[in-house]
């Protein structure tokens, strides 16, 4: 099966599609040392607990930690 790519007029008009006020994803690695190994049991253990995966489990304690932090300012919340 043949694929066409798009026309660079085509792609333009597709990319001003997009609304202005939305950002792209971000995505970030984490890396671990060797005496950190640890860490990745206690990621294993807190995701079994509140039945997510990693990226959300770092969502939720960011934005736990932000309002303990910032108790006088605008709490966030995960969905």
């Amino acid at each position: 099966m043949q694929q066409t790519l798009f026309k660079r007029k085509d792609a333009e008009s597709k990319r001003n599609e997009v609304p202005f006020h939305s950002r792209p994803p971000i995505s970030k690695n984490v890396s671990y040392g060797m005496h950190q190994r640890h860490l990745n049991d206690k990621e294993e253990l807190l995701m079994k607990k509140y039945k997510c995966g990693y990226s959300t489990l770092v969502k939720h304690l960011i934005a736990e930690r932000y309002n303990e932090e910032f108790s006088n300012e605008k709490k966030i919340t995960i969905i």
